[in-house]
């Protein structure tokens, strides 16, 4: 799917995968980014090639976007389906980057790794191997400031 998005008087080429993949790729102005999606939670993105593309204005200069640029003050991950925590990857105190795999969670047979939508260090975690987990359900706290 293709979109032409204006943020602050500059317009932008989006193109996206299918919506139910995870990550969703965009493709913005021949940048193509990864897009964390959860419920009630803000959309993440990372960039993952690097390309020169062409603005409709004619202007060849590259447009900066923001990946996830208002992450940092997200506090908490939350689950974003119910299941059972299969593995733990980190604990209170580890510095974690964007996207790095926390934990993993199986539902309906299905691993699904849980990523951070943020850098930053680990303040608490909140579920340990083998536990059931709802959706919504808080996961990880992250150290504020």
């Amino acid at each position: 799917m293709r979109y032409w998005i204006k943020i602050q008087e500059k317009t932008y080429e989006v193109e996206l995968s299918s919506l139910h993949d995870r990550p969703i790729l965009a493709k913005v102005d021949g940048e193509t980014y990864e897009v964390w999606v959860e419920d009630g939670a803000v959309a993440s993105a990372k960039k993952v090639t690097e390309q020169t593309g062409k603005h409709p204005t004619g202007d060849t200069e590259k447009k900066k976007v923001n990946p996830g640029g208002t992450l940092a003050n997200i506090s908490v991950l939350r689950s974003p389906i119910p299941g059972v925590i299969i593995s733990v990857s980190i604990q209170p105190g580890d510095q974690v980057a964007f996207g790095q795999e926390l934990c993993v969670l199986e539902a309906m047979k299905m691993k699904n790794p849980i990523r951070s939508p943020r850098q930053g260090e680990i303040a608490a975690v909140k579920v340990d191997r083998g536990q059931i987990v709802k959706h919504n359900d808080v996961l990880v706290e992250f150290a504020t400031g």
